[in-house]
């Protein structure tokens, strides 16, 4: 049984091996199809692989006019652009991170810039990308604050909330003074069918619970506001500093 050794008719990197037919005409003859050679690949080590290629670097589809190669392989290897510290890839055999002016040195963050051999910081740029930073940050924490105290009224129709404040005017009176006017009260507890003084007492716990968790939230957002703003921007690790302060607070 013979074998043939099948190659990536772009790229020529070893595919894998099959067994080759024989001519039906010469018994001596093997019938070795495009892009598939006769000898098997080399060895290859760490970030290498085998290419099927010719003089040119080109990958031939008749073996005969190439042979097998041993080149670089850096797929799969995150890289990091030297010059925007960006994450990048190398897509094809043969290229190295030199080639597309890539290293192999994570890039701390996008405060760094690369300088002869390694990552320096760029203090300037730190700070300019910390604030800008702590403004989004701040505005995040807003937004997320903003969403969690919305929630606490989701369900009740705009009207109804527009008078709360006038409900709670009337259920302190109405604790105050039970013979007091409370013309909404009045007006809800004769649907509901319960007496005016039992509504205004469920109107207060529902006022203080609400004031508790409306408090704890805005506690949450005054707190992390607290932490964005008690951050060294100057700080070389500032930017992981703000990415660390999340809603809610800890």
């Amino acid at each position: 049984m013979s074998l043939i050794y099948n190659y990536h008719p772009v790229t020529g990197e070893y595919l894998g091996q099959a067994v080759a037919n024989v001519s039906p005409r010469e018994e001596d003859v093997l019938l070795v199809p495009a892009f598939a050679a006769v000898a098997a690949p080399p060895p290859v080590g760490e970030r290498q692989c085998a290419c099927y290629l010719d003089a040119a670097g080109l990958v031939p589809a008749d073996y005969q006019d190439g042979a097998w190669h041993v080149v670089t392989d850096w797929r799969g290897v995150a890289l990091w652009n030297k010059q925007y510290g960006d994450e990048v890839w190398i897509t094809k055999p043969g290229q190295k991170p030199e080639d597309i002016g890539a290293t192999d040195l994570p890039c701390p963050s996008a405060a760094y810039r690369w300088q002869g051999d390694g990552w320096q910081l760029d203090s300037e740029l730190q700070t300019q990308l910390a604030a800008q930073a702590a403004v989004s940050k701040l505005a995040d924490i807003n937004a997320a604050a903003g969403r969690a105290l919305a929630e606490l009224s989701a369900g009740y129709p705009a009207g109804e909330i527009a008078s709360w404040p006038q409900q709670t005017r009337e259920a302190e009176t109405i604790a105050a003074n039970p013979e007091a006017a409370a013309p909404i009260l009045s007006a809800i507890a004769q649907q509901r069918g319960i007496p005016v003084a039992e509504l205004a007492q469920r109107v207060q716990a529902k006022v203080t619970a609400y004031g508790m968790a409306s408090g704890y939230i805005i506690g949450q957002r005054q707190a992390l506001e607290d932490a964005v703003e008690a951050v060294d921007l100057t700080a070389a690790d500032a930017l992981q500093q703000l990415e660390a302060i999340t809603w809610p607070a800890a």
